[in-house]
């Protein structure tokens, strides 16, 4: 009874490489593909245009077609990587029984394995042979309890079911309950699914019959969103730190080379300036702390509880090594880096200093004179801070460490910078239940429990809510009788002759335990007050992760004050605004230090993870508005359901530049460039073995911030145009030979 269905897939890894690399690269072909068969290739490419044909490109050259996922991270609230996890193939009859046990145990309060069987061989499949919908002789149909049982206990695992024990051990199963008012929960899912980590949860939970159809009103910066491929991973790693068991993992070197190991997991470690994730651990056969990036891990299993005296050793090194770690590289006690940079900063340039505050990590800033300061930290790598150190091209005069390598590479970037510019990121987290196609179908049976249900209205629901080529699939599968000469045919016998369901409940599926436990685990999120969420049915439920299993180890510091009361209501009082469309009369704060009244049409509520900050995007007269949440002291609304007159709305909201860049892939220069840059749309052509041409498309205000992230890259990144653009960084590099060494 089963089919095999080439728009879904079994496992996840077999595409996350190709989605990482269509979503990072952009350039490269089917040529480029070694490892895999040209027949996998176009398979795989295939199902991915299916999930993603909205965001999937071709790019035809001279040496062949180029396929790329490009994505403008501003512009969509939810991330759409996440359609991927939601391909999870199964069989026919999976399908077929988890509509069919839900139907009946949301009617019974509980129910035995045999008594379950012989309900759904009565109710459900001899009426289809009554029906006709499937002919009599059709053995395939006739249930035993050996597949009905395994699916009960299956379901219970996942937290759908809850069983208890009878007389003589027998079994009994009944829907979990289920009290979580998820309305209540919509706007901080619609939040957490893409800030949080496994946010896929998040996503899943938006796919929920209750709240499904609701609208989302706040959106992203710096939304990296490639880490969603590595989310069964995370899961595994947050479960191993919470619960303080060891993981097996499985990983890949650059030469492709596989090792697997036994690791005891510290910290889930995250960057919010390139959206990288990494685990911190202990190997248990070898010795000190050792980072691995996520997307370098093959396969990980949740293994046995450690010990506690073995855990306290490894988490009191922890605590010793952790003043020290810049970023993601560790080493022993006598590994240890001084580094010293001095600064030239003028007196009007306060947002320099607040910078450097904010971004200064395990270091400190201490003023040495008149427009003088200096960044002081002790880390194991100093040429880790190399890339940040750059960022303040046109201020540093100085940069001392007892790593005379580093001084001696700055002041070489730099002549090599001026040179060039010269010369021009276990619970079953892949499953079926949450896929598409089984909310595709309890769409299409909830509609033909009210009323008959026409081809037409399938093939709208359909269109609405699965994949691009789900259409032929779901549309045969769900069509009347067999067929000789496509097996596809009624494979999926859920409507009756007249279009009826012959279910008689509308579709109903619990929250599972990893739903639930995503959900608890949010509400020890300081940000979580700004949403003030039901958490009826949570209380004896263990949170997945806790904020302290996870370090943003590069965000920004002075983050806003989520907990403070005025911002709470100020918050709140402007999604009301926006999700009612109205205008509001705000009171904010000037970098002056003086007060200003504005009117203005709330258009957006927009999240940093970097700057762990909010800001307003509005309209008004003056044109595009942006204010820093935590900078605004009152707001009124206003009777104004209309936008406030501006030329053009749109126009003003997405103001887009583009620059071009050069890129030598030296020092994997490629893959760090391409993965800053992965929030932004662009294009990628390659020129040669080492050489790229890179056209990055961004919006008018984000014109300094992409500036300084191509400083950050030094001479292996080269802007070519325009030449506005080309002369903001010959000025920035006449400021730094200024300032001296």
């Amino acid at each position: 009874m089963a089919y095999k269905n080439t728009e879904l897939i079994k496992k996840f890894n077999v595409v996350r490489d190709y989605i990482r690399d269509f979503f990072l690269y952009g350039y490269k072909k089917r040529g480029d593909f070694e490892e895999k068969s040209k027949r996998t290739y176009e398979e795989h490419y295939r199902q991915i245009r299916s999930w993603l044909k909205e965001y999937m490109y071709t790019r035809q050259s001279a040496s062949g077609k180029a396929q790329m996922i490009s994505v403008d991270s501003r512009e969509v609230i939810h991330n759409p990587l996440y359609k991927a996890f939601k391909t999870r193939s199964f069989t026919d009859l999976d399908l077929l029984l988890h509509f069919f046990i839900l139907d009946i145990l949301s009617q019974k309060k509980d129910i035995s394995i045999s008594d379950m069987a012989k309900e759904l061989q009565g109710r459900y499949f001899d009426a289809m042979k009554q029906d006709e919908v499937i002919r009599e002789s059709d053995k395939s149909v006739q249930i035993a309890e050996r597949p009905v049982r395994a699916k009960l206990q299956h379901y219970t695992e996942l937290g759908l079911l809850t069983q208890r024990i009878g007389v003589r051990n027998t079994q009994y199963y009944s829907l979990a309950p289920d009290q979580t008012d998820l309305s209540s929960w919509f706007d901080a899912i619609s939040f957490f699914s893409e800030i949080s980590p496994v946010g896929v949860v998040g996503s899943f939970l938006l796919d929920h019959k209750k709240i499904r159809d609701k609208r989302s009103y706040v959106c992203f910066k710096h939304h990296y969103m490639l880490y969603a491929v590595e989310s069964e991973v995370a899961e595994c790693i947050l479960e191993g730190i919470h619960e303080k068991k060891f993981l097996e993992i499985t990983t890949k070197s650059k030469r492709k080379k596989i090792s697997r190991r036994c690791v005891y997991p510290v910290k889930l470690y995250v960057s919010t300036q390139n959206g990288r994730e990494y685990l911190l651990f202990h190997e248990v056969a070898g010795s000190g702390l050792h980072f691995v990036r996520l997307d370098k891990i093959i396969e990980c299993k949740v293994k046995e509880k450690c010990k506690n005296e073995q855990r306290q050793k490894y988490e009191k090194e922890y605590e010793l090594r952790k003043p020290n770690l810049w970023g993601v590289i560790c080493g022993r006690e006598d590994d240890m880096t001084h580094v010293e940079i001095t600064m030239r900063i003028k007196e009007n340039e306060e947002y320099m200093i607040r910078r450097l505050e904010r971004e200064k990590r395990n270091g400190h800033v201490e003023r040495i004179g008149k427009e003088k300061y200096k960044y002081v930290v002790d880390t194991y790598d100093a040429m880790e801070l190399m890339p940040w150190i750059r960022t303040f091209t046109g201020r540093i005069e100085r940069v001392e460490s007892d790593n005379p390598e580093l001084g001696k590479n700055s002041v070489q970037i730099w002549k090599k910078c001026m040179r060039c510019i010269w010369e021009v990121t276990m619970m079953q987290l892949f499953h079926e239940i949450y896929g598409n196609y089984y909310n595709t179908i309890a769409a299409i049976l909830d509609q033909a429990i009210r009323s008959k249900v026409s081809v037409n209205e399938i093939e709208k629901i359909v269109e609405e809510k699965a994949f691009c080529e789900s259409g032929l699939e779901i549309m045969d599968a769900l069509r009347r009788g067999k067929s000789s000469t496509n097996p596809k045919t009624g494979r999926w016998p859920l409507l009756d002759k007249h279009g009826r369901a012959f279910i008689k409940n509308e579709t109903y599926r619990p929250l599972t335990l990893l739903e639930k436990r995503w959900l608890k685990s949010l509400l020890s999120d300081p940000r979580i007050a700004l949403f003030h969420p039901d958490e009826s049915g949570l209380e004896d439920v263990e949170p997945l992760f806790l904020p302290e299993d996870i370090v943003l180890f590069d965000q920004f510091s002075d983050g806003d004050p989520y907990q403070e009361e005025r911002y709470i209501e100020i918050f709140q009082e402007l999604l009301k605004a926006i999700k009612d469309k109205k205008s509001v009369k705000i009171l904010y704060l000037l970098k002056n230090g003086t007060e200003k009244w504005i009117k203005c049409h709330p258009v957006r509520l927009e999240y940093s993870q970097r700057d762990d900050k909010f800001r307003l995007i509005a309209a008004s007269k003056a044109g595009k508005r942006i204010v820093n949440l935590a900078k605004i002291k009152k707001c009124e609304s206003m009777d104004v359901t209309e936008p406030l007159q501006t030329k053009n709305l749109d126009c003003v909201m997405h103001d887009k530049r583009t620059v071009e860049l050069l890129l030598k892939d030296e020092r994997q220069a490629l893959e760090r460039v391409m993965m800053q840059l992965s929030i932004y749309e662009k294009i990628t052509e390659k020129l040669d073995d080492t050489t790229y041409k890179i056209a990055v498309t961004y919006e008018v205000e984000d014109e300094i911030e992409i500036m300084i992230q191509i400083l950050s890259f030094g001479p292996n990144l080269k802007v070519t145009g325009p030449e506005r653009f080309v002369e903001q960084i010959r000025n920035r590099l006449r400021m730094q030979k200024s300032c001296g060494r």
